[in-house]
């Protein structure tokens, strides 16, 4: 993958760049042009972002037993309805229909939420497994939501103490801390092997860390390429 054909880069979120290039390899396969290609894409952000809210439902039904009525609202949301006056283009789950990460972020992060409120959560090493691979699915999908993961393990935590399960809940920490670790170091050693960096370029390249003073001239600046 490279950015200018000549070098290669790691600066994609890689599981929508696996996605994105395979979806791409079919469709070219098919001879398609490229106004078709980019309407299927938007066809799968549209089917990635319904997958999503039917996830998020049924963790709804997993947990109280019902759907409450407000959920028909999701999509549209109290962040669009703030937004509307000023930004009437962002907000709502739809407007995520660009092709880009955030649908398959979206997904993963529903998907994530109906594996995490099973009731055998605890109980089920299987359940375990799979809620460590959505973790990792999430991380994949956006690199920068992987402090998902820290939020959940400390929630874990404190949630095994107060309901007196804290052997089963170090248990899961154990085993979804692995599977996130394991994910996490294969991710970085692909990087280093394949570009010679362990994080992100795009990432290096739009950080100051640690200095928050030179964040504003990097704003400035990636302000001006935009245009």
């Amino acid at each position: 993958f490279s950015f200018d054909q000549v070098y290669p880069t790691n600066g994609f979120h890689p599981a929508w760049q696996v996605m994105a290039a395979l979806l791409y390899r079919f469709l070219d396969w098919l001879q398609l042009e490229t106004a078709p290609i980019l309407l299927a894409y938007l066809a799968v952000s549209l089917l990635l972002i319904s997958g999503a809210i039917c996830f998020f439902a049924l963790s709804f039904r997993q947990s109280y037993s019902q759907i409450p009525a407000w959920f028909i609202f999701l999509p549209v949301g109290i962040y669009a309805l703030m937004m509307g006056p000023i930004f009437h283009r962002y907000g709502t789950l739809w407007s995520f229909t660009n092709a880009m990460e955030s649908p398959l972020l979206l997904f993963s992060f529903a998907l994530f939420m109906w594996v995490a409120t099973k009731k055998e959560f605890y109980r089920s090493l299987p359940v375990t497994i799979l809620a460590g691979l959505a973790l990792c699915l999430i991380f994949l999908a956006r690199l920068d939501h992987i402090l998902v993961a820290p939020a959940f393990f400390a929630m874990v935590l404190l949630q095994a103490i107060v309901s007196k399960k804290t052997a089963a809940g170090l248990r899961s920490l154990v085993v979804m801390g692995l599977i996130v670790s394991v994910t996490i170091g294969a991710y970085l050693l692909v990087n280093r092997l394949t570009v010679g960096m362990w994080t992100p370029i795009s990432g290096s390249l739009k950080s100051t860390f640690p200095n928050p003073v030179a964040g504003r001239v990097k704003l400035d600046e990636l302000a001006g390429l935009l245009k």
